[in-house]
């Protein structure tokens, strides 16, 4: 079978799969316009608003890409109780993605990211958002719809912005559930929770998160990725990593295996936001779906270029997935 018979495979299998995504979710507020002149105000541009979007972001947009990519989806996590909650709500139903271990705390607002984008480059973001540690109350409701669901998936996804929902405990719990189960656990980190992730099937920091990790400068060489690399499959006890390396595309890392360096096919990038959910969905679906690390790795590569290629918080359809493997594998013209 050749590498794009192989791919279509494993592509194929997408929607037998039921995947939960863990994280923090919030709302993507795109605010879109031109620049024509600076502000006599001050020294900012003056945008002219031409529209507005909103889409449910952080965790919700690997759910987002999951889906897209065929499989079928359930997210976890918290919201306030407020009306971004609802939109969060409406747009999940909406996509057909199981919000049934979604809970709501009062004492938090629903996190909102604002990003104005003019001529397809943002201007500024502004935040909302509270980041204290989820109440033992909404956490034991979390858990136990999770405990509730858990038999029907075939991998967990943590998607890790920091905002208070993974603790220590939640962490422990999921991968003790995990590892009972047989079920894969990757997880896209952020580092101050990192002592949390120990002995998870994959992790998928970017070059300066890998950085971040060691405490050490680490340069774009592929000798200095892979040193980087090695120690932290190492210090973590991964079962597998992936260093995402921008234009310079991902290494893959597995314990007692050479590296696996895979160029980006991205052809255009306007925008890296929701380039690592797409990374961390393809490759855990293909993974689950029968792939090998390495070409999970692969699909995950096509799917990061796809979103790279697209302005705001995107993700890769199933269809854009195909055509891409299709063009990459076609013989060059003469």
């Amino acid at each position: 079978m050749s590498a794009k018979e192989n791919l279509s495979a494993i592509i194929r299998e997408f929607p037998r799969r039921r995947l939960l995504v863990i994280g923090d979710i919030m709302i993507d507020r795109f605010i879109w316009g031109t620049v024509e002149r600076i502000s006599p105000e001050a020294p900012v541009p003056v945008v002219r608003v031409e529209r507005e979007e909103v889409r449910a972001g952080g965790a919700a947009n690997v759910a987002f890409n999951l889906l897209g990519l065929g499989a079928k989806v359930h997210l976890a996590g918290a919201v306030g109780d407020d009306r971004e909650a609802e939109t969060i709500y409406e747009r999940l139903r909406e996509a057909g993605i199981d919000e049934k271990c979604v809970v709501s705390e009062r004492s938090r607002p629903t996190t909102i990211k604002t990003r104005v984008i003019a001529h397809s480059q943002q201007v500024v973001r502004f935040d909302r958002e509270a980041t204290h540690t989820l109440g033992a109350n909404a956490r034991r409701r979390l858990m136990q719809t999770i405990e509730r669901e858990i038999a029907q998936f075939d991998g967990i996804i943590i998607s890790d912005y920091g905002k208070g929902l993974l603790s220590r405990t939640i962490m422990d719990r999921l991968r003790d559930i995990a590892k009972k189960r047989r079920i894969l656990i990757a997880v896209d980190p952020k580092i101050r929770n990192l002592t949390h992730f120990h002995r998870v099937d994959l992790l998928t920091p970017n070059h300066h998160e890998a950085a971040e990790i060691l405490g050490v400068k680490l340069g774009l060489d592929d000798r200095s990725v892979e040193s980087a690399g090695k120690r932290i499959l190492k210090k973590l006890e991964l079962g597998s990593l992936i260093i995402t390396r921008a234009q310079l595309g991902m290494s893959l890392f597995r314990p007692g295996r050479r590296p696996t360096h895979i160029p980006t096919v991205a052809r255009q990038v306007y925008d890296v936001t929701g380039a690592g959910d797409a990374v961390i969905a393809a490759t855990c679906l293909a993974r689950v779906s029968g792939a090998s690390w390495e070409a999970a790795a692969m699909l995950a590569n096509h799917a990061a270029g796809i979103v790279v290629g697209k302005v705001g918080t995107a993700a890769a359809s199933v269809e854009e997935l195909r055509d891409a493997i299709r063009h990459a594998h076609e013989p060059a013209a003469p």
